[in-house]
């Protein structure tokens, strides 16, 4: 691809149209850079900025098919959206956080994505860019091998200037269920048997079991009871094991999730009481599982599967045929028992085994006196004093 191209902030047209724009990216868009997200992320103390950039010739081995570039009626024969999230850093200046992005598909494209925003982000007063695109080790270094594409893909960032930093987004390894089913495959029952039929065996054990005992499962509104009763059970599930937000952020974005369609609150409930809450998002062809908590006395045996099941059931209502279970050790860690996420992986890998392990987040400097000040002393600090002051996370 050739460099002449133009970079500026979004119209009020193409705001209009956002997660249009996302899902026609190369890698087909993602919630994380979804409208919703980013103006959610103002309560995280960010600036969403909506970026263009357009260019006058498309290079199909550079930025992906014809198909999957966005055409704007009216402007250059290709247009890409990027979805930023700003944070300003006193006597730093702004980092620029490309959530789940940038958008395209091979490594390639994405240190030249990143290096084309380079300017512009200079130019508004970046002194450092975070990526984190939707890409695993394997399909980044086209090898088979996980540790062997680990080391491939680091050599090839850290030669192209890249830092490797913390993950972000709660889903750098995560387990995906294929949702899909042929027209053949509906012989004998619905296409919610089939996808019964097509997880794995502990899942379809635990779901029949809990439809035997009586758990039940709703889709129910994102009311402030709900949401109060939803924010209970995360908390109670937490407790000091994993930090949480505040009530007023979970309930900020569950509300804003339903009311744009892309997300839905459901409730588990035996012998009358609830024991599980979910909360499940849907972006494209894709749904994810944002949040869930359950009861820490387990009653009602196998009601976070039974409840899992029916997101996914759902979600493929919605039109997905991909669902992210958001969250699991790296595929060469499931076995570790001393692993943080082990409990999880052994739930979420009853569903599928389908470990994906993507790149992670790298930082991107663009000017080494601020980020070394940034990495030495400053991230540490500011992520405290999120912490201390706020009581919430920094990122």
């Amino acid at each position: 691809m050739g460099t002449a191209v133009t970079i500026d902030f979004a119209t009020a047209a193409e705001l209009a149209r956002w997660d249009e724009l996302i899902l026609a990216n190369p890698d087909g868009g993602d919630v994380w850079r979804s409208r919703d997200y980013a103006e959610q992320k103002r309560l995280g103390h960010y600036t969403p900025r909506y970026i263009v950039v357009r260019g006058n010739e498309l290079d199909n081995d550079r930025v992906g098919s014809g198909a999957n570039a966005a055409w704007l009626p009216g402007a250059n024969p290709w247009a890409m959206a990027f979805t930023v999230h700003e944070k300003s850093v006193p006597l730093v200046g702004k980092l620029w956080y490309l959530p789940k992005g940038p958008g395209f598909e091979t490594l390639s494209e994405v240190v030249w994505a990143t290096r084309i925003l380079v300017d512009f982000a200079k130019d508004h007063g970046a002194f450092m860019m975070k990526i984190e695109p939707r890409l695993t080790f394997q399909h980044a270094a086209l090898s088979a091998d996980l540790v062997a594409a680990r080391a491939l893909v680091r050599a090839d960032l850290t030669g192209e200037g890249f830092v490797e930093a913390l993950p972000i987004i709660p889903n750098a390894s995560t387990v995906f269920v294929d949702l899909t089913s042929e027209p053949g495959d509906v012989t004998d029952g619905t296409v919610n048997d089939v996808l019964l039929k097509n997880i794995g065996q502990k899942a379809r054990y635990a779901i029949n079991r809990a439809r035997r005992d009586g758990v039940t499962v709703a889709q129910v509104a994102a009311t402030d009871e709900n949401c109060a009763l939803m924010f209970g059970l995360l908390a109670a599930t937490a407790d000091g094991s994993f930090g949480i937000r505040s009530q007023q952020y979970y309930t900020t974005f569950w509300k804003r999730f339903e009311v744009s369609g892309h997300g839905q609150l459901f409730f588990a409930y035996f012998e009358g009481q609830l024991v599980a809450g979910a909360f499940a998002m849907i972006f494209g062809n894709r749904s994810t599982y944002k949040d869930g908590a359950s009861l820490r006395k387990k009653t009602g045996y196998g009601a976070s599967h039974l409840m899992q099941f029916e997101v996914m059931i759902w979600a493929r209502a919605q039109g997905s045929v991909l669902h992210d279970l958001c969250g699991s050790p790296a595929a060469d860690e499931l076995a570790d028992t001393e692993h943080p996420f082990y409990g999880i992986g052994l739930f979420k890998t009853s569903f599928s085994n389908r470990v994906t392990d993507y790149i992670g987040v790298w930082d991107y400097p663009l000017n080494a006196t601020k980020y070394r000040f940034w990495v030495s002393f400053a991230e540490r600090a500011a992520r405290r004093l999120s912490l201390i002051v706020r009581k919430d996370p920094y990122y």
